[in-house]
C-alpha cells in the first residue's frame, strides 16, 4: 500500500514538474518574442509636430480625443486629461491613467533622446557603460555580503569573476560594435549578424534582475552569483568566438 502511494505521489510530482517546465518554456519564448519585437529598429523619420492656434485644428484634436480615441473618458485620462479615476482590479491592484498634460516635463532631455533614437554619441556611450557598471556593482555587492555572512573569501572570488566577465564583455562589445561612427542608436546588438548573435542578444538582456529579486526573497541571492561567476566569463568567450567567425552570409 505504501509503495502504491509513493508511486502515485511520484507521478503527481512528475506531472506538476512537466506542467511547470512547459509553462516556463512558453513564458520564456513569449518574452523573447516580445523583447525581439521591441528591440527592432525601424527607419522612421521623426514627425515635425508644431503647436497650432488654428481653431479648426484645435476643434479637430478635441473631436479625436473625445470621440475616436476616447481619451477624455473618466476611465481613461479624464475630461481635462489630468488623470482618470482609480480602477480597482481586485487582487491584481488598482491603477489609473496618468496625467498627460505634463508628460514631456516629466522626462529629462536624455530620456527623450533615447526614446526618439536621437541620443548623442557621448550619451549612448554613457548609457551603455552606466548599465554595465551597475551590473558589476550588483555582483560585487552580492559577493561582499555573502563573504561577510559566511566568513569566507571564496564569495569574493566569485564576485570578481562575475565582474571581470561583465566588464570584459562590455569592453569587447564596445570595441567591436560601437567604436565606429554610425547612424541611429549607438548600441543595438552585442554581435553582428546571424542567429547566434540573436541568441547572444537574448542572453545579454537585463531580465536577470527579476531572478535576483526572486532569489533574494528566499535568501538565495548567492545562487545567482554562482551562475554569474560561471556565465559571465563564458559569455565573453562566446562573444569572442562570434567575432572570429564573422557575420553569417546568406546564400541565394
Amino acid at each position: 500500500m505504501k509503495r502504491t502511494v509513493k508511486r502515485v505521489l511520484l507521478v503527481i510530482v512528475a506531472v506538476v514538474l512537466v506542467v511547470a517546465l512547459s509553462c516556463a518554456i512558453f513564458a520564456y519564448v513569449q518574452v523573447r518574442k516580445f523583447d525581439s519585437s521591441m528591440a527592432k529598429v525601424y527607419d522612421v523619420p521623426p514627425m515635425a509636430i508644431t503647436r497650432s492656434d488654428d481653431p479648426a485644428v484645435i476643434a479637430r484634436g478635441e473631436h479625436l480625443s473625445k470621440s475616436i480615441a476616447a481619451c477624455s473618458l473618466k476611465d481613461c485620462h479624464g475630461a481635462d486629461f489630468s488623470g482618470g479615476r482609480f480602477i480597482d482590479m481586485g487582487p491584481v491592484g488598482s491603477f489609473a491613467a496618468p496625467n498627460i498634460t505634463n508628460v514631456l516635463p516629466a522626462y529629462s532631455d536624455g530620456e527623450l533622446a533615447r526614446l526618439k533614437f536621437q541620443e548623442s554619441r557621448f550619451g549612448g556611450v554613457l548609457d551603455f557603460w552606466g548599465d554595465n557598471v551597475v551590473h558589476s556593482a550588483v555582483f560585487a555587492c552580492i559577493g561582499i555580503g555573502w563573504s561577510r555572512e559566511a566568513g569566507a573569501s571564496f564569495p569574493l572570488v566569485l564576485g570578481a569573476l562575475a565582474v571581470a566577465g561583465t566588464l570584459a564583455s562590455a569592453g569587447f562589445v564596445y570595441r567591436t560594435t560601437m567604436r565606429r561612427p554610425k547612424e541611429g542608436p549607438l548600441f543595438t546588438s552585442v554581435a553582428e549578424g546571424g542567429s547566434a548573435a540573436r541568441v547572444a542578444d537574448a542572453l545579454s538582456r537585463r531580465d536577470f534582475i527579476y531572478l535576483v529579486i526572486l532569489l533574494s526573497l528566499f535568501g538565495r541571492a548567492s545562487w545567482f552569483l554562482v551562475l554569474a561567476a560561471i556565465g559571465a566569463p563564458v559569455f565573453f568567450l562566446v562573444l569572442v568566438a562570434l567575432s572570429r567567425r564573422g557575420p553569417e552570409r546568406k546564400t541565394v
